[in-house]
């Protein structure tokens, strides 16, 4: 797949599962919409900021979604939380690996980082549509 196509669906992807959070989720999916697009966004000014061949400021954020993660998937009972957060902490983890070995491959971290976010989308859009599966009252 060209790396523009590839891309655009992830691009994709992160649309629709922000949209079917915030429009068909309750309170858990609407707060997991919010973090998906800060952390969609927050990167975009914080792109040139890097330290020993690592880009802190993203790792940053890919450190606070993770947290944001963990804690609504302890706060509320979403299977697809749970493993939305073991996604993104496996990603978070990747940060690490890239600076301990920074002879590494670049672009293979960031390959993983994508097939990570890929997934994960993929996941929040099945989690969308739990709540009206269950009678949930949150």
């Amino acid at each position: 797949m060209a790396p523009i196509v590839a891309l655009f669906t992830i691009l994709a992807l992160t649309l629709a599962a922000v949209v079917a959070l915030a429009a068909r989720g309750r309170l858990a999916e609407r707060w997991a919409a919010v973090a998906i697009a800060i952390t969609t966004l927050a990167p975009l000014p914080l792109q040139h900021l890097e330290y020993a061949n690592g880009r802190w400021a993203l790792a940053l954020v890919s450190v606070a979604f993770s947290a944001g993660l963990v804690f609504l998937s302890l706060r509320f009972d979403r299977w697809w939380l749970l493993v939305a957060a073991g996604i993104q902490l496996a990603a978070t983890a990747s940060y690490a690996v890239a600076w301990l070995q920074p002879d590494l491959m670049l672009w293979s971290g960031v390959a993983f980082r994508r097939v990570l976010w890929g997934q994960l989308m993929i996941v929040a859009l099945i989690g969308a549509f739990e709540p009206y599966e269950i009678q949930d009252p949150n």
